[in-house]
């Protein structure tokens, strides 16, 4: 990668909206669903241009990005940094609550555990994060709570997550009409 220059980044002026967590729908795709999965450019020449994917993924025919909803307030992002100086990289973790105990549900929780993804979040902004990448694929863990009659509610909680060396954004269409 080519050497690109720091810029100031200055304070906030008041009219950012900085709301926290992600939006109600994330998106997911297998591995094997991609034709092509986009990276950012191999020469970027700005900061953006580091983590900014501008080309969206194709798909083999009959594929698409689907679906998958998130309870409204329990969904989060993390990247942490990992690794020794010199060696250092990132891991990316999100989490998403999906309600209830439908069979469709659980036949999900049981398929994801053991595929590999591209899966994009969008957060409150609008700004989608990617998790995944065609060098480090992401994984969904599940995790089935049943809650208490009195409190708590009950459903899936899935741990989105990968490694990469940089944190990817995703600025280009997210295809949800199967390719012909």
């Amino acid at each position: 990668m080519a050497a690109v220059d720091y810029v100031s980044k200055g304070q906030p002026d008041g009219q950012e909206n900085n709301m926290g967590g992600t939006k109600q729908v994330i998106y997911f795709a297998p591995i094997a669903d991609f034709a092509i999965i986009g990276a950012p450019v191999a020469s970027p020449t700005t900061e953006a241009g580091v983590v900014e994917i501008t080309t969206a993924h194709t798909f083999k025919t009959g594929k698409c990005f689907k679906e998958l909803y998130c309870t409204l307030d329990k969904g989060e992002v993390n990247f942490e940094t990992q690794g020794d100086r010199d060696g250092r990289s990132f891991m990316q973790k999100a989490k998403i609550f999906y309600p209830g105990a439908k069979k469709e549900a659980i036949g999900f929780a049981s398929l994801v555990k053991n595929d590999r993804f591209i899966v994009i979040i969008p957060l409150a902004d609008g700004t989608k994060v990617q998790i995944g990448s065609a060098d480090f694929y992401a994984e969904i863990l599940p995790k089935f709570g049943s809650g208490t009659n009195s409190g708590g509610v009950r459903g899936h909680e899935f741990e989105i997550s990968s490694m990469n060396s940089v944190n990817l954004v995703y600025n280009a269409t997210v295809n949800l009409t199967p390719a012909p």
